[in-house]
Protein backbone atom coordinates (compact mmCIF):
# COMPACT_ATOMS: atom_id res chain seq x y z
CA UNK A 1 0.00 0.00 0.00
CA UNK A 2 1.51 3.27 -1.14
CA UNK A 3 0.20 6.31 0.98
CA UNK A 4 0.74 9.56 -0.48
CA UNK A 5 -0.35 13.32 1.35
CA UNK A 6 -3.07 15.11 -1.03
CA UNK A 7 -3.94 17.81 0.59
CA UNK A 8 -2.60 19.56 4.22
CA UNK A 9 -4.63 22.61 5.93
CA UNK A 10 -3.05 24.21 9.08
CA UNK A 11 -5.27 26.91 11.27
CA UNK A 12 -3.51 28.67 13.50
CA UNK A 13 -3.71 32.45 14.33
CA UNK A 14 -2.49 35.08 11.63
CA UNK A 15 1.07 35.21 12.81
CA UNK A 16 2.15 31.28 12.60
CA UNK A 17 -0.57 30.65 9.48
CA UNK A 18 1.44 33.86 7.39
CA UNK A 19 4.97 32.09 7.68
CA UNK A 20 3.21 29.01 6.30
CA UNK A 21 3.34 30.17 3.05
CA UNK A 22 6.83 31.38 2.68
CA UNK A 23 7.55 27.57 3.55
CA UNK A 24 5.80 26.11 0.97
CA UNK A 25 7.42 28.08 -1.79
CA UNK A 26 10.49 26.93 -0.51
CA UNK A 27 10.17 23.58 -0.88
CA UNK A 28 8.30 24.25 -3.83
CA UNK A 29 5.66 22.12 -5.82
CA UNK A 30 2.60 23.44 -4.24
CA UNK A 31 -1.02 25.00 -4.50
CA UNK A 32 -1.23 26.89 -1.74
CA UNK A 33 -4.28 28.82 -0.81
CA UNK A 34 -4.74 30.92 2.21
CA UNK A 35 -8.34 32.15 4.25
CA UNK A 36 -8.59 34.90 6.15
CA UNK A 37 -11.41 35.45 8.75
CA UNK A 38 -14.71 36.71 7.13
CA UNK A 39 -13.23 35.67 3.30
CA UNK A 40 -16.56 33.58 2.38
CA UNK A 41 -17.71 33.17 5.50
CA UNK A 42 -14.67 31.50 6.81
CA UNK A 43 -14.18 32.31 10.50
CA UNK A 44 -10.38 31.51 11.09
CA UNK A 45 -6.96 32.13 9.18
CA UNK A 46 -5.70 28.84 7.52
CA UNK A 47 -4.00 27.75 4.85
CA UNK A 48 -3.79 24.64 2.53
CA UNK A 49 -1.18 23.18 0.81
CA UNK A 50 -1.40 20.22 -1.98
CA UNK A 51 0.26 18.80 -4.94
CA UNK A 52 -0.23 20.51 -8.64
CA UNK A 53 -1.77 17.96 -9.34
CA UNK A 54 -4.25 17.69 -7.10
CA UNK A 55 -7.57 19.58 -7.17
CA UNK A 56 -11.16 18.95 -6.02
CA UNK A 57 -12.02 19.51 -9.73
CA UNK A 58 -9.32 16.05 -10.54
CA UNK A 59 -11.16 14.40 -7.53
CA UNK A 60 -14.61 14.62 -9.26
CA UNK A 61 -13.50 13.26 -12.59
CA UNK A 62 -11.98 10.35 -11.27
CA UNK A 63 -14.86 9.59 -8.78
CA UNK A 64 -17.57 10.12 -11.42
CA UNK A 65 -15.30 7.98 -13.79
CA UNK A 66 -14.95 5.52 -11.11
CA UNK A 67 -18.63 5.20 -10.42
CA UNK A 68 -19.73 5.30 -14.31
CA UNK A 69 -21.71 8.67 -14.10
CA UNK A 70 -21.16 10.71 -16.65
CA UNK A 71 -19.56 14.13 -15.83
CA UNK A 72 -22.35 15.84 -17.39
CA UNK A 73 -24.83 14.32 -14.57
CA UNK A 74 -22.94 16.02 -11.53
CA UNK A 75 -23.32 19.12 -9.54
CA UNK A 76 -20.84 20.56 -7.07
CA UNK A 77 -21.59 23.63 -4.95
CA UNK A 78 -18.36 25.42 -3.79
CA UNK A 79 -17.79 29.44 -2.37
CA UNK A 80 -14.09 29.48 -2.24
CA UNK A 81 -10.48 29.53 -4.39
CA UNK A 82 -10.34 25.86 -3.18
CA UNK A 83 -13.75 24.71 -5.02
CA UNK A 84 -12.60 26.67 -8.26
CA UNK A 85 -11.90 23.37 -10.06
CA UNK A 86 -14.55 21.79 -8.27
CA UNK A 87 -17.13 23.97 -9.89
CA UNK A 88 -15.75 24.42 -13.04
CA UNK A 89 -15.23 20.44 -13.42
CA UNK A 90 -19.27 19.63 -12.33
CA UNK A 91 -21.38 19.22 -14.84
CA UNK A 92 -23.69 21.72 -13.11
CA UNK A 93 -21.49 24.15 -11.23
CA UNK A 94 -23.10 26.39 -8.73
CA UNK A 95 -21.69 28.81 -6.64
CA UNK A 96 -22.87 30.24 -2.70
CA UNK A 97 -24.04 33.53 -2.39
CA UNK A 98 -20.96 34.51 -0.65
CA UNK A 99 -18.69 32.80 -2.84
CA UNK A 100 -15.28 34.81 -3.85
CA UNK A 101 -15.86 36.36 -7.81
CA UNK A 102 -13.68 33.38 -9.30
CA UNK A 103 -16.19 30.64 -8.16
CA UNK A 104 -19.05 32.95 -9.24
CA UNK A 105 -17.09 33.25 -12.81
CA UNK A 106 -17.40 29.43 -13.30
CA UNK A 107 -20.34 28.74 -12.18
CA UNK A 108 -23.77 28.23 -13.87
CA UNK A 109 -25.96 29.66 -11.37
CA UNK A 110 -25.30 31.57 -7.93
CA UNK A 111 -27.74 30.34 -4.87
CA UNK A 112 -28.51 31.95 -1.67
CA UNK A 113 -25.69 32.45 0.95
CA UNK A 114 -24.03 29.71 3.80
CA UNK A 115 -26.18 31.27 6.11
CA UNK A 116 -29.60 31.16 4.01
CA UNK A 117 -29.39 27.44 3.72
CA UNK A 118 -28.17 27.96 -0.23
CA UNK A 119 -26.61 24.42 -0.30
CA UNK A 120 -30.52 23.15 0.36
CA UNK A 121 -31.70 25.52 -1.87
CA UNK A 122 -29.33 23.98 -4.82
CA UNK A 123 -30.34 20.07 -3.88
CA UNK A 124 -33.56 21.17 -3.56
CA UNK A 125 -33.94 23.16 -7.22
CA UNK A 126 -31.30 20.62 -8.83
CA UNK A 127 -31.72 17.27 -7.52
CA UNK A 128 -35.06 16.53 -5.48
CA UNK A 129 -36.98 18.53 -7.98
CA UNK A 130 -40.38 19.59 -6.28
CA UNK A 131 -42.10 17.10 -8.67
CA UNK A 132 -40.12 13.57 -7.28
CA UNK A 133 -41.03 15.21 -3.55
CA UNK A 134 -43.69 13.19 -2.08
CA UNK A 135 -46.42 15.85 -0.22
Amino acid sequence: LVECVTAIIAIADEARVGRLPATGYDNGGFTMIRWFPSAAGYHHNAVSFAPPATSKGLALRWLAAEWGIPIEATMAIGDYENDVSLVAAAGFGVAMGNAVASVKQVAQVVVSDCDNDGVAEAIERWVLRPSSIDH
